[in-house]
């Protein structure tokens, strides 16, 4: 049975990466101007990994709404789709 968001987010960084990887499907990176990005999806929602010289600084949890928007430009959908 897939985590729900709310279970996701109750949990410490290492155990929410060690979820996503196991669960979750890379979806992009991009790099910001201080940070870079990386995208993934799982069941019930999507996880976005803030990394900077890369070590995880923050991770973030949506179904929707503006983190989301972030992205819309960016994904490629065929990517997903043929995986």
């Amino acid at each position: 049975m897939p985590m729900l968001l709310y279970e996701f987010n109750a949990l410490k960084d290492d155990e929410k990466a060690e979820y996503v990887w196991e669960h979750g499907k890379h979806v992009l990176n991009y790099k910001g101007r201080e940070s870079s990005f990386s995208l993934y999806i799982t069941p019930d929602f999507y996880a976005e990994f803030e990394l900077k010289e890369d070590k995880i600084i923050n991770i973030r949890s949506f179904k929707q709404g503006a983190l989301l928007d972030l992205y819309i430009d960016r994904v490629d959908l065929t990517k997903l789709i043929n995986e």
